[in-house]
């Protein structure tokens, strides 16, 4: 597919950016009942052209589908729980820095800047747009939302490239000239009235990737069927870690105990932990790190109400100082606040100098001392913490 180069990109927030659609099913208790009642206000928003105050329609919608009013109230109580899509923060991040970057939503000014916020804090850098349907007086795919950021932007519909969320978004935005493209997140279908966007896909890296915008590298979660592949890359980035600096022997002998398929298969499997990978758009894995909630060794010197370990980060070698390792650490830092976590801690080498560094640029400082037993010998490891 041919590559575009545009100026800006404007996002759909609530569904492009935001997985709105976890906490709609969290606010009615079950996710039939969130999802019909958000198909419902959907239709609603949709077909309203003026703009209506937001809370009405998401009432009406509740009364229509049988959801409760303590479900609406929960879901504007909890809206500053809202988070972004996992692959959503580091792709954002590693935009160029001249793409001028806005959102248009179909919200209230009060919820729409709420929620641009979330967006704001997880790419680390304010939007340079941010429209909400009660700012324009219609509800999209009504065009003036669209206007109205292309307004503020002072770029010709076809210098934007507009990333659609829902369905409707492809007609709006094709609509005012536009080119667009689809993060079909939820994995809906695409109606026949609406048109083919320029690409679809269920991560926003791939998708912007195949119109030429980014690097396409994407952060997901791995599963059992990565298990060959996590672990190839496991035992290469732990030889070049310690190869050059431990017993070669040690080395092999920790890589076929610790980094086995079959091993590997156990911690994927593992309902406690989780392992995150970083994948290039060939597949191939290029990091991974290892989480799980767990408490602070004994000796540490801070204390926390919810510690999470971050028990293996690896990248591989050809990749170090292009900022994926930071990319990786952060996804770390959100999955521990999305859990509740107050703390994100872990365990490095004391003679690993240059580790140590990346840690401290981090934000993690010095929080005690733990023994790391390397295959019988034990090593002397700094603890790191940073609070989330």
């Amino acid at each position: 597919m041919p590559g575009i180069a545009p100026r800006a990109i404007l996002f759909d927030l609530l569904t492009a950016l935001l997985d709105s659609w976890t906490l709609w099913e969290r606010a009615a208790g079950s996710e039939d009942g969130g999802r019909r009642w958000r198909a419902e206000y959907l239709r609603r928003t949709y077909g309203a052209g003026d703009y209506v105050p937001y809370d009405e329609l998401v009432r009406a919608s509740a009364e229509a589908t049988g959801v409760s009013s303590a479900a609406v109230s929960e879901l504007s109580s909890a809206w500053e729980t809202l988070a972004p899509w996992p692959d959503v923060a580091m792709t954002l991040r590693r935009l160029p820095r001249s793409l001028s970057l806005g959102v248009v939503t179909n919200c209230s000014y009060v919820l729409g800047r709420q929620a641009a916020a979330i967006v704001e804090r997880a790419m680390g850098r304010p939007l340079d747009v941010i429209v909400t349907a009660e700012e324009a007086g219609a509800y999209k795919p009504d065009p003036r939302p669209y206007r109205a950021a292309l307004a503020a932007l002072q770029y010709a519909p076809h210098d934007v490239l507009f990333v659609a969320g829902s369905p409707s978004d492809l007609g709006g935005a094709a609509g005012v000239g536009m080119p667009i493209v689809w993060h079909n997140a939820i994995g809906v279908r695409r109606p026949e009235t609406q048109p083919v966007p320029l690409a679809e896909g269920r991560s926003l890296a791939a998708t912007l990737h195949a119109v030429g915008v980014g690097d396409g590298i994407t952060l997901r979660i791995a599963t059992g069927s990565d298990a060959r592949a996590v672990a190839e890359l496991a035992a290469e980035t732990f030889r070049d870690t310690y190869g050059d600096n431990h017993n070669p022997a040690l080395v092999e002998q920790y890589i076929a105990a610790h980094f086995s398929v079959r091993e590997t298969t156990r911690v994927l499997e593992d309902p406690t932990t989780t392992v995150v990978v970083l994948e290039a758009p060939d597949g191939t894995l290029l990091g991974y790190y290892v989480w799980r909630a767990q408490p602070l060794p004994p000796g540490s010197t801070v204390t926390a109400r919810r510690p999470c370990e971050l028990v293996r980060i690896y990248l591989r070698k050809t990749r170090h100082g292009g900022g994926l390792g930071s990319s990786l650490l952060r996804d770390a830092m959100d999955r521990t606040r999305a859990a509740d976590g107050d703390l994100l801690w872990l365990s490095v080498w004391q003679h690993n100098a240059q580790a140590i560094s990346f840690y401290q640029r981090l934000g993690f400082a010095h929080a005690g001392e733990t023994i790391f037993d390397f295959f019988g010998e034990p090593e002397d490891d700094f603890v790191m913490a940073r609070r989330t």
